[in-house]
């Protein structure tokens, strides 16, 4: 059960746009990734904007790379789960 107490906000983002920062990721960052990494890096720029800290670079960039590396360990983790059961 999720425990609301324990999330310090909420970010809402659009599918339009998480595809766009997607894309993004894809071009500029050479990581082949779909639309759940592009509302993970949207929504930590939101956060980051909407709390007054989007000009610190090194807390910006350190946030992306945790969302990739934590949507790169949940791939991993499905192609394992594909394998057992194919």
């Amino acid at each position: 059960m999720l425990d609301r107490s324990l999330i310090d906000a909420w970010v809402k983002t659009d599918d339009e746009e998480s595809f766009l920062y997607a894309k993004r990721i894809i071009k500029e960052e050479g990581m082949f990734v779909g639309g759940s990494s592009g509302t993970a890096v949207l929504g930590a720029f939101r956060y980051l904007k909407e709390n007054g800290l989007h000009n610190n670079a090194n807390l910006r960039y350190g946030i992306i790379v945790i969302c990739l590396i934590i949507f790169i360990f949940i791939i991993f983790i499905i192609i394992i789960i594909i394998s057992i059961f194919n």
